[in-house]
């Protein structure tokens, strides 16, 4: 079974979501915030996120562009979801690393499909992390303090082996 974490600021969304893929055996997680989905990314350890673009605290860019360029999260699966159906939307998105874009009102039978290739097949963006910290310089937002915690838990060494 898929853990999937689901980040909307829309509730309806997050519970339509949750329900139909719970159903079709994998399990999930709601995050209703920018914040709280990175909060969750890193408690939860989802196998692939389901993101929203347009939420008032922290942007879906956002959070895709701070998961990709904090190097743990390359392979993780990201699939937005938005109303934002324009050309320049969906190139940013996929240009900060998400893996696919589909638009809202959400095709149900296409949701799957996309969250079946994209888990058989996941992507690694180590290379085009890379590539793009090398050929520019990185602007940082600030490490929120889930991600600050993360960092530290990462770096400690782990005397459990």
């Amino acid at each position: 079974m898929s853990k999937l974490l689901i980040v909307d600021d829309e509730a309806a969304t997050v519970d339509m979501l949750s329900t139909y893929l719970d159903l079709i055996g994998h399990e999930t997680v709601g995050a209703f915030s920018g914040e709280e989905g990175l909060t969750s990314v890193y408690s939860e350890d989802p196998d692939l996120l389901i993101l929203d673009l347009m939420m008032p605290d922290l942007e879906g860019f956002d959070v895709c562009k701070r998961l990709r360029e904090s190097g743990d999260y390359t392979a993780l699966p990201i699939l937005i979801i938005s109303a934002r159906f324009d050309q320049q939307s969906i190139d940013r998105a996929m240009g900060l690393g998400a893996d696919s874009y589909l638009t809202k009102p959400i095709d149900l039978p296409k949701l799957t499909s996309e969250i079946m290739r994209l888990l058989e097949n996941p992507p690694d963006h180590r290379d085009r992390v890379k590539k793009t910290d090398s050929q520019q310089p990185k602007a940082e937002l600030p490490k929120s303090e889930p991600e600050t915690k993360a960092a530290e838990k990462r770096a400690a060494p782990n005397s459990d082996q």
